[in-house]
């Protein structure tokens, strides 16, 4: 979902389950990641060089309306990590969606289903619990009207 969006599965050898999820994938790829992750800004927030996770967002140029956070462990890690975003206008309130998951009590960010400020985000950050190798979340905030 952080490019262009690719499946590496054959839809006619997987289960009921697993196409429904994919459906569900898709859609919010196309309705809410694409236009942020194609048109916005880049920002590398955690280094998969130095650390045992990669974290990168997106933001929609203008700064005003919705950004994207990807967070992916590339290696076992005793403990999640707490990340500052960047990039985000510090006057606006976001609310904190993390998406493909079936439940709130999935998601892999703490805040998820909070409304927090852009400040709050660049000064105190997001929460992640993904410590196990190929554990991830991929987060969508959208300005609070």
């Amino acid at each position: 979902m952080s490019g262009c969006l690719g499946m590496d599965a054959n839809p006619v050898t997987m289960s009921k389950e697993d196409q429904e999820f994919t459906r569900r994938a898709v859609k919010v790829y196309k309705e809410k990641i694409r236009p942020v992750v194609q048109l916005g800004d880049l920002y590398r927030l955690v280094s998969p060089y130095e650390t045992s996770r990669s974290v990168v967002s997106f933001v929609e140029e203008d700064k005003k309306e919705h950004a994207v956070v990807f967070c992916y462990q590339v290696k076992d890690d005793s403990e999640g990590v707490t990340v500052k975003l960047e990039g985000l206008d510090p006057n606006i309130h976001y609310l904190i969606e993390e998406v493909n998951i079936d439940s709130a009590e999935k998601a892999a960010c703490r805040q998820n289903g909070q409304t927090l400020s852009g400040k709050e985000l660049m000064e105190k950050g997001l929460s992640f619990t993904c410590s196990k190798r190929f554990d991830s979340a991929s987060v969508y905030l959208k300005k609070v009207k």
